[in-house]
């Protein structure tokens, strides 16, 4: 529950005219607790073969690779939402503030630290699926626990911790990201907007219900970058034209952006070349839901190379959070 005051000018001038809006602020006045969300029970079908698990409930299937410990398709009515595999995001496109302060560098080992994972384990666990990850460019382990709901459902627990003593740079991000194909192009979410905003940059972002398309999610930078993120995130969904999609819930607020083009895509490595956003081309096939727990801070109080303050940088030796996955149908 929130409140928004507006101030609008009543007597207009030669600068500012009659009905201009002067200030706004949003009171929070209640939040409900996430965690207590009211999830379906844990009673899917769960079926190993030699090279995939599966989970079945509610006319939905999820396919899990038993040699990746991922998520592969996620099907209703016979249709995949998915047009790749569920895959850990830890690695955002440096923003200009990023390069200032060297991050692309000291945080270099995050850029490949996903791809180059090496599954531990992979295995039933009571009623839910548990991966198990060795990070090798950054001493850690990562664990993900698929637990299948009868609703049709998936919940997401994601953790990752450091080693005792080792060196972990910071991170850019913590999240996951979900690909599915072209055609879900309808975005929708709960938490701060219309516009993109990020941990320390949002407080002109009111919390609502807001919604467009994937491709009017991206700013065109000058210069590629970070771009689309939203905060405070309850809930979002991504959804084609027959009403087929899925709707992500967060068990703590989470950030969430829905973009036609990969980090990858805007990241141009260890050196700043000189490109422009009409040089990047969107992906023709596949549009990515990005579902993370935090993204570093944007810094810049210098306008340009200071660092985020200390609450808006990932720092720490351990982080994790948890989601649900729910399919939509017409």
């Amino acid at each position: 529950m929130s409140t928004r005051i507006l101030e609008y000018n009543i007597e207009g001038d030669e600068i500012i005219p009659t009905g201009h809006e002067v200030a706004r602020e949003q009171f929070i006045l209640a939040q409900k607790d996430l965690g207590a969300t009211s999830l379906a029970e844990a009673k899917a079908k769960i079926i190993h073969d030699c090279d995939n698990w599966t989970a079945e409930a509610a006319g939905a299937c999820m396919t899990f690779d038993a040699l990746t410990g991922e998520l592969t398709a996620y099907t209703i009515d016979g249709k995949n939402l998915l047009s790749g595999a569920m895959m850990p995001s830890f690695w955002r496109a440096p923003t200009d503030n990023d390069f200032g302060n060297n991050l692309h560098v000291k945080s270099n080992a995050w850029r490949t630290a996903a791809q180059n994972r090496r599954l531990v384990s992979f295995a039933r666990d009571g009623n839910s699926l548990k991966a198990v990850y060795r990070l090798q460019e950054v001493p850690s382990d990562y664990t993900v626990v698929y637990t299948p709901l009868d609703d049709g459902s998936l919940s997401v627990a994601v953790a990752w911790k450091a080693d005792d003593g080792a060196f972990t740079p910071e991170l850019p991000r913590f999240g996951m990201i979900i690909t599915m194909p072209r055609s879900f192009n309808d975005f929708a979410w709960y938490g701060r907007g219309p516009q993109e905003n990020y941990s320390d940059r949002k407080t002109s972002a009111f919390l609502g219900r807001y919604s467009g398309k994937v491709a009017d999610m991206r700013w065109n930078y000058i210069r590629p970058q970070e771009t689309g993120n939203h905060t405070d995130v309850r809930e979002a969904s991504l959804t084609d034209a027959t009403g087929y999609g899925i709707k992500v819930l967060g068990l703590q607020p989470l950030e969430v952006s829905a973009l036609d083009i990969l980090p990858s895509a805007l990241d141009p490595g260890l050196i700043k070349h000189q490109q422009h956003s009409n040089d990047i081309s969107p992906s023709l096939r596949d549009v990515y839901l990005y579902v993370d727990l935090a993204q570093r801070g944007l810094g810049g109080d210098n306008s340009w190379w200071a660092l985020p303050y200390e609450q808006y940088r990932l720092v720490g030796k351990e982080y994790s959070y948890s989601f649900v996955i729910k399919p939509i149908k017409p």
